[in-house]
Parts: structure tokens; C-alpha cells; sequence
């Protein structure tokens, strides 16, 4: 309903403003020597309730976080740099320090992205291009809850569910972009948060996301 108060400020003669149960205001009247009164503006009709907008066509999205940690020392300063700047390592048992080195990814959409009813998420992470970054294992792709990368220090951010995501892509080349199809539920809140878990002492080096190769999240729509 619209505001039932008229103006009182003016100088020239006019009768005050109506109320009507509507909001409309009133027409002013002849009355001499009192303030003008206009009537009280209609109240702006209430907007609908904000519904879903079903997304359409591909989106790509380039991770907000792309780091790996020494799960005995959890640094993921230190692990950016480990090997060379840009790469991420993952292992069971790394070469050096034989301790397992993981990665962790989060991407964040745009809400009617997340939101929407998907056909398919693809996750695709680049092995570096440097000496031994070559493995014969790719490491699978978790679940896990939602994190910061100043979470990272404390150490590895729970998994959730049982099972992995999407397996091992087998054995995995310099310079190849490896690819893991993830289901639609993958999606928590408006981000996905990724485990990328090595499977062998290989060591496998991807490209982090201050990389000009970030992983990359490729979302398609119904």
C-alpha cells in the first residue's frame, strides 16, 4: 500500500492530499492560505520471488585455488615452489622427502551456473612440461568440504563421501592435459572442491593455477 502522507512544504493554495487504500494520492482541494499538500505517492508493486534461471551452453572456469601440500609439513607456499614455481606435485611417497604430496582444487561458478540442472562437469589439469613431471599414474579426483587455501596450512580438508569422483586416467605424459568427467553433484553451494589423490610414488607434476595453464572446470548445461 502506498504512503498515506501528504507533503506539507509549498506556498501556494491547495487542499492536503487523499489516502486511498490503493496508495493513489488524492487530488488537492481549494482551500486558501494552507500549505500545499500533494497526495501520498502509490507503493512500487512487490517484485516476484527470484526463481533459478536454467543456464545454457558451456561456461569454463579457471581454479580460484590450484595447491598441493606435504601432508607431514603442510605449506602450500612451499609446495608451489618445491619443484619449480607453477607446479603442484602429488605422490604417495615424494622422491625427496618421501612424504605424500597432495592437491587441492576449488573452482567457483556463477550461482545460475551451479545452480542449474547440468549434463556434465569435465575437469582438466595440465602435467607439467619439466624433467620427471611424467607419471604412470594420473591420482584420482575426491570429494571433498569446502576450504580456503589458508585452511592449507593446517593440513588436508575432509573427504566427502566413500568413494572417488572419477578414477585414474591411467599413466599420464609431459606436456598432457588430463581429463576427468564428474558428476553434476560434485557442485557444493556455488563451488566444487577437488582432492586430486596420487595413487603411486611416481611423482606427478601438474601445472598450479599461477601457471599460464590452470586447471580448468568446463561446465555444460541442459
Amino acid at each position: 500500500t502506498g504512503s498515506q502522507t501528504g507533503s506539507q512544504t509549498g506556498t501556494t493554495t491547495g487542499g492536503t492530499g487523499g489516502s486511498t487504500p490503493t496508495g493513489q494520492g488524492g487530488t488537492g482541494g481549494s482551500s486558501t492560505g494552507t500549505p500545499t499538500g500533494t497526495g501520498g505517492a502509490g507503493a512500487e508493486g512487490g517484485t516476484g520471488g527470484g526463481g533459478v534461471v536454467q543456464c545454457s551452453g558451456t561456461h569454463s572456469y579457471d581454479a580460484a585455488i590450484a595447491d598441493c601440500i606435504d601432508f607431514t609439513n603442510p605449506n602450500p607456499d612451499a609446495c608451489a615452489t618445491y619443484v619449480s614455481a607453477g607446479i603442484m606435485t602429488i605422490s604417495t611417497s615424494e622422491y625427496y622427502s618421501h612424504n605424500p604430496f597432495h592437491a587441492f582444487l576449488r573452482f567457483d561458478l556463477d550461482p545460475d551456473v551451479a545452480q542449474s540442472s547440468l549434463s556434465s562437469l569435465e575437469l582438466s589439469v595440465t602435467v607439467a612440461g619439466v624433467s620427471y613431471a611424467d607419471s604412470s599414474n594420473s591420482g584420482e579426483i575426491w570429494r571433498i568440504v569446502a576450504f580456503s587455501r589458508g585452511d592449507l596450512w593446517s593440513g588436508a580438508p575432509s573427504v566427502v563421501g566413500g568413494s572417488a569422483l572419477a578414477p585414474s586416467q591411467g599413466s599420464v605424459a609431459l606436456n598432457e592435459t588430463v581429463t576427468w568427467p564428474l558428476p553434476p553433484s560434485a557442485i557444493d553451494g556455488n563451488s566444487v572442491y577437488l582432492e586430486m589423490r596420487p595413487l603411486t610414488s611416481d611423482n606427478t607434476y601438474y601445472l598450479n593455477s599461477t601457471s599460464g595453464s590452470p586447471p580448468r572446470l568446463v561446465v555444460t548445461c541442459n
